[in-house]
Parts: structure tokens; sequence; C-alpha cells
């Protein structure tokens, strides 16, 4: 029989907890990866007036006009949600003019804004409005993409 000394003994037992420690950092490292991946995913919460932004985005109504010149466009706040900016964009053919304007549009006021290019009668205008609203007690801007507004 073959004597086993201590310095063996501890060769054998420091394989396994090499292979715990790095078992245990893999799993770590790969929890935070999919953290940091799915935290992509999750919308910060936007607040206007005690809704969330996209709420408030499917209440403003504007009513918007072009000059007989095209060169302005008249904005008009029918709604009951303030506009703090808005974003105009002119579709040309396959191209487009993307303008903004930061406003305070409250209830019921109206502005004019002139265009840098005028509008053909064939062009396509929308204009994005944008409110701002809070978000962990700090102001912040969300855009209305979903609810552009097409003015003929």
């Amino acid at each position: 029989m073959r004597k086993r000394g201590l310095k063996s003994e501890m060769k054998r037992g420091l394989s396994p907890v090499i292979a715990t420690v790095l078992l245990i950092s893999i799993v770590i490292i790969l929890a935070l990866i999919v953290l940091l991946w799915a935290m992509g995913f999750i919308k910060e919460v936007i607040e206007k007036e005690g809704k969330s932004a996209e709420q408030a985005c499917d209440e403003i109504v504007l009513d918007a006009s072009l000059s007989e010149d095209r060169s302005e466009i008249y904005i008009i706040n029918n709604g009951n949600i303030p506009v703090y900016k808005v974003e105009i964009i002119v579709k040309k053919g396959f191209s487009s003019i993307r303008e903004a304007f930061e406003i305070d549009l409250s209830t019921g006021q109206s502005t004019i804004q002139p265009l840098s290019d005028i509008v053909e009668e064939n062009d396509e205008v929308e204009i994005i409005p944008a409110v701002l609203g809070t978000a962990k007690n700090q102001q912040t801007i969300y855009t209305c993409v979903n609810n552009p507004i097409k003015i003929q």
C-alpha cells in the first residue's frame, strides 16, 4: 500500500475548489449580462399631469394649416394637454425636411411657424408634438411619434 502524503491530498482538494469558484463567477457574469440586456427593454415611465406620456399624447388635439403661400404653418392647440415642442416634417418625394421648434403651446393657444423651405402642392406635411413630463423627479421631453398630425 502506498501512503499518501499531506501534499497530494492538498493537490487533489484544490482542483474542485477552483472549479467551483470559476463556475460561480461565470454564473454571476452571465446573470449581469442578461440583466443589462433586459434593462434595454424596460421603458422609463414618463408622466404628464398624472398620466403616462403615451396617454397624454393620445389626448393632444392640434389643428394645423398652411398659409396661402405655403411658407408658414398655423398651429392651434384645441386639446387639454400643453405641447412643449413640435417637429415639422415636410416630405418631398423620396426626401424629407425636418424642423424642430421649441414652443410653449398651452391649451387654446396658437402659433405661426415659418418654414425654411416653401411647401409645394404635392408635398406631405406632418407635425409630431412633444410633451414635457416628469420621470424620476426630472423634467423629460416625450415625443409623440405614434400620433403625427397630417396637414393637407
